[in-house]
């Protein structure tokens, strides 16, 4: 009864999501595997209404497997006894940083939407003096995915680009991260259509900005993200046709187009290659750790060599 304060862990369960191993991808953030997570109630609960079924990782916040990972925070000194206002800020400013790893671990390491359950506890399970579970909330994009995998993740590769985008430019990588979230809304949605007109919000908010952002949208996005990339000549120009392609489809959707049924198939294709070349198109700003001078890269040539794994 005389503690006041105490070791607090605030835990994120992630469905979508697989890792082998423990890995810091913020100060202070680590994720892990969920099943190296401390036995707690909320942690019973969630393997209890676990559902087995090789259709879907997560389908709804009623039907789940087991979680992949997790995401642990501890602070150390949080309130016991005392400044109940105090708590809940810094539960408030927990759940709000999770949200930057969570587009990051989204965009750029998964490649998919991910689904979140989040919950508080103390480190002591003698200071729980009430039940956890009516602590756990649901944190999922603003359209609610259908996650059909487990997507395994390097532990090396994660931790270097998660350094990486730490070290950005604080304006570049805020806008970054405004970028990534359109992708996962990209990923959510369930008509192509509308995939499409995120998809391309999100190569738009990436590559904006400096001279030339007076230039159409669709050379513009599709240009730079080309002389990002880089590669070859050829290599070059297949990226700008696919991005070029997919604003072509997007400009048809906006002014009331209807698809014909192969239209319907070349833009699903169309997506499929896109989201592969935005996420390339994030691997290029966290190598190179800020945005470029976009007038010079849209004139300048880039290197020849070949980028084709």
């Amino acid at each position: 009864m005389e503690t006041r304060s105490a070791n607090f862990r605030f835990v994120a369960a992630i469905w979508g999501l697989s890792i082998e191993e423990e890995v810091e991808i913020a100060p202070g953030l680590m994720l892990l595997p969920f099943d190296h997570l401390p036995d707690s109630e909320v942690k019973r609960w969630l393997v209890g209404r676990a559902i087995p079924w090789p259709l879907h990782a997560w389908y709804s916040t009623g039907f789940f497997g087991r979680p992949g990972a997790a995401l642990v925070r501890t602070v150390t000194n949080f309130p016991y006894v005392g400044n109940l206002e105090e708590a809940m800020r810094c539960i408030e400013k927990l759940e709000e940083d999770l949200r930057a790893p969570l587009y990051f671990l989204q965009a750029a390491v998964a490649g998919q939407p991910l689904a979140v359950g989040a919950w508080f506890e103390y480190e002591d399970p003698d200071l729980e003096l009430g039940e956890r579970v009516g602590s756990f909330s649901w944190f999922l994009p603003e359209v609610v995915p259908s996650i059909t995998q487990l997507v395994t993740v390097d532990t090396v590769s994660l931790k270097r680009e998660a350094d990486l985008l730490r070290d950005l430019v604080p304006d570049v990588r805020s806008k970054l991260l405004r970028s990534m979230e359109r992708f996962v809304l990209s990923q959510c949605r369930r008509n192509a259509g509308d995939r499409a007109l995120d998809l391309v919000l999100a190569f738009e908010t990436a590559v904006s900005g400096g001279k030339g952002d007076n230039s159409p949208v669709n050379w513009r996005i599709a240009v730079r993200t080309a002389q990002m990339l880089g590669g070859t000549l050829e290599q070059r120009k297949e990226t700008r046709r696919v991005v070029s392609q997919l604003g072509g489809f997007r400009n048809g959707i906006v002014h009331g187009g209807a698809l014909k049924a192969h239209e319907q198939k070349e833009l699903e294709e169309n997506l499929l290659r896109s989201s592969l070349i935005y996420r390339q198109l994030l691997r290029s700003f966290l190598s190179l750790g800020t945005a470029p001078d976009w007038s010079a890269l849209e004139l300048q040539p880039t290197s020849d060599k070949d980028l084709s794994l």
